[in-house]
């Protein structure tokens, strides 16, 4: 789905959101998730703040990580 008709242009998942929440939920840390996933704290962070999507692979590690199914990822209205 696009916004204002523009090609290429998706509208915003709310990932880094749902990241935050489900990562206090399990009371991880920002460090402690990205050494489990296997990435580093400052894409950690920038996921939660919205200033990156994630590419397909990490979302699998977070997931896998967080222990949760992707579809944890997926916002209802999407």
């Amino acid at each position: 789905m696009t916004r204002r008709g523009e090609q290429g242009v998706w509208k915003p998942t709310g990932f880094g959101e749902i990241l935050r929440r489900i990562r206090d939920e399990r009371g991880l840390s920002q460090q402690a998730l990205a050494d489990a996933a296997g990435c580093h704290v400052i894409t950690i962070s920038k996921l939660e703040r919205g200033r990156q999507e994630p590419a397909w692979p990490l979302v699998l590690l977070l997931a896998k990580a967080l222990g949760v199914g992707v579809e944890a990822f997926a916002p209802a209205d999407y």
